[in-house]
């Protein structure tokens, strides 16, 4: 580390003197910064430490403590890991340190147009597609563990702190970060992968689109009278988009006690709530409490699963899209959140993050073998551009897919703008119909889904 001079001013109450006291700040020097210690984030760290890289990772609080998995609460907030954001985690290492009783497979996803038993179901499967499965749901809280217990075995330099000013160049050679307790941090290529308010991106010069729905997502754990039969199940209308995501069971969660009439061999199973409901319509939801949400989950979906418990009070956030101007600055890469928010009726928010961290895995890889170890620099112009245009595809599909998506089957917001009401109601049914009854349109459905690009 270098030694970097810095002023810092005495306390006036208990020194007399107003002259600065001038100490020395050791500066940090790496081939690579991670900033943000979300699920993105961690898996940029892990695996550009795994591969031998010089790395530093910047995260604003330590590694908390985790609990046993049999003491750790259900976690409101799930995820549905894609079959090649599975692949990234196992290459890790990660996958096998999860705990399978909290990982529940998805073969079969059934969407519906509206709430309506009797209305036309787009079928998707696993076996009709010839994968393993859909997706796998994970809570997010035991991906995050099984993340932080594989990073606690790697040899990555970790700096707990708050970033306070960035330039991308302040060398030719490398970008400077400036840390809220000044100290120094130089490294070839910054990673921001710090969220949807990234200060790495906005420090980095990089403009930002953002859309609000006027939706917002409620999630909470769910107990389900009649099992799930590892499928999802998700129902568009008025009341905005309502999931429900397969969990395992749980030895914790006595369902006779949540259904005192429900017979033990019945066979009631876990679920996770995930419904992107218009912002009044949350909001009343939320402050009406558990009991009503878990009777409108039934009115909703009871024809599918019976009575519906909700197992703890809903959590809720505000839904935009929002799209970083490029993912790319001089010696900085932008990952997951911090680079693109998506609509969450697709589940594909973090496998788009995670699919970022996969290229830039690979497409650093590939550079690195091309150059002795003393002359390889991974903050190269050449090579964030190829890694902008190799994202660049997948990202603006899944951003387009989901944002039609959410307005097709709307029936309050236009499919084109300044055309109000259109598609009428036929035509939206019409569309549903060919998609639904389309072999080849359902295979790219989860071409999509599993992030097969």
């Amino acid at each position: 580390m270098t030694p970097v001079t810095r002023r810092r001013w005495p306390c006036k109450q208990h020194c007399s003197t107003p002259e600065p006291i001038i100490v020395q700040v050791r500066a940090i020097n790496t081939d690579i910064v991670v900033v943000g210690a979300g699920i993105a984030g961690l898996s940029a760290a892990l695996g550009l430490a795994s591969a031998g890289l010089k790395v530093t990772h910047l995260r604003q609080q330590a590694a908390p403590e985790v609990p046993p998995d049999s003491a750790r609460p259900f976690d409101r907030r799930v995820y549905a890991i894609s079959p090649g954001s599975r692949g990234l985690l196992e290459n890790l290492g990660v996958w096998r340190l999860l705990p399978t009783a909290r990982v529940a497979p998805v073969y079969d996803m059934r969407v519906y147009p509206q709430a309506d038993p009797n209305a036309r179901e787009l079928h998707l499967s696993a076996y009709e597609a010839g994968c393993e499965a859909l997706a796998w749901i994970i809570e997010s809280g035991a991906l995050i563990a099984a993340l932080e217990q594989a990073l606690s075995f790697s040899r990555l330099n970790t700096v707990v702190g708050s970033l306070a000013t960035y330039e991308p160049e302040a060398t030719p050679e490398r970008g400077e970060l400036t840390l809220d307790n000044g100290q120094i941090i130089r490294a070839r290529l910054v990673v921001g992968a710090d969220g949807a308010g990234s200060p790495v991106r906005g420090q980095a010069g990089i403009a930002q689109s953002v859309k609000p729905y006027q939706q917002k997502a409620l999630v909470a754990p769910l107990a389900l009278e009649r099992p799930h039969r590892d499928g999802a199940w998700q129902w568009f209308g008025r009341h905005g988009v309502l999931a429900l995501l397969p969990m395992p069971m749980h030895e914790a969660l006595d369902f006779t006690a949540t259904f005192p009439d429900l017979p033990r061999d019945s066979g009631g199973m876990r679920a996770s709530l995930v419904w992107s409901a218009p912002i009044e319509q949350a909001e009343q939801m939320l402050a009406d409490g558990p009991e009503a949400l878990s009777q409108a989950l039934t009115d909703l979906a009871g024809h599918a699963f019976g009575r519906i418990r909700v197992l703890e009070p809903a959590a809720g956030f505000e839904l935009r899209l929002c799209s970083a101007s490029s993912m790319i600055a001089p010696r900085t890469v932008l990952v997951g959140d911090a680079a693109h928010v998506i609509h969450p009726l697709a589940g594909q928010g973090l496998n788009l993050g995670l699919a970022d961290v996969t290229t830039l895995l690979k497409v650093l890889e590939q550079a690195r073998g091309h150059y002795r170890k003393a002359s390889f620099d991974p903050g190269n112009a050449l090579l964030l551009r190829r890694f902008q245009r190799q994202r660049a595809e997948p990202v603006a599909a899944m951003q387009q897919i989901t944002d039609i998506l959410s307005r097709v089957f709307d029936p309050t917001k236009p499919l084109v703008a300044g055309l109000p009401g259109f598609p009428p109601p036929l035509l939206r049914d019409a569309g549903w119909a060919v998609a639904s009854g389309s072999k080849f349109l359902r295979q790219q459905f989860v071409r999509y889904a599993t992030q097969q690009f």
